[in-house]
């Protein structure tokens, strides 16, 4: 596997923006804003300008993210139906009274082990942009990417976020 370098830099009052070298001509920008959007850019390299390509809200930063790590996708049913079996994807933000905090995403979810998948664990006050350490300890506002069937949405997100309520909007 070859190394890949993500040059971080810290937009004060916004965000991070993250860079990412694609060839010798082109360097892909995302600019994670503090408000959970995230945005595309594309800058030639050598030129300080930057081409934006797409903005995209909490929700459809953590789909195309999902998308990327290969996730699958059931179709949704026409009209107003949708099965209860539908995997969805979702980011979930852990809040500081939450019964996660100080345990790992797979000891939080340990009663839904065959109905949810961990993505990723993002945390943005650490070095790297997605945490790969399934035993990593979670803490107030760190970021849970899951996929779940849409049944156990619910339940999922009570036991990561307590009584937050579910982000998806769509229950």
């Amino acid at each position: 596997m070859n190394s890949i370098n993500v040059y971080e830099q810290p937009l004060p009052g916004l965000g991070q923006q993250f860079e990412l070298r694609i060839d010798d001509r082109h360097t892909l920008c995302v600019i994670a804003l503090r408000d959970g959007r995230r945005q595309l850019a594309r800058r030639s390299n050598g030129e300080d300008t930057t081409d934006m390509l797409i903005d995209l809200d909490r929700d459809q930063a953590a789909t195309v993210g999902a998308l990327l790590l290969g996730a699958q996708f059931s179709i949704a049913a026409p009209l107003d139906t949708e099965p209860a079996d539908q995997v969805i994807v979702d980011t979930i933000t852990i809040p500081h009274n939450s019964p996660a905090i100080g345990k790992s995403a797979v000891e939080a979810l340990g009663e839904f082990a065959h109905d949810v998948v961990v993505l990723a664990v993002i945390r943005d006050h650490t070095r790297d942009i997605v945490e790969n350490d399934p035993d990593l300890a979670l803490g107030d506002g760190d970021r849970v990417a899951i996929a779940t069937r849409r049944r156990q949405h619910r339940a999922v997100t009570r036991a990561l976020a307590g009584n937050a309520p579910p982000t998806d909007k769509t229950q």
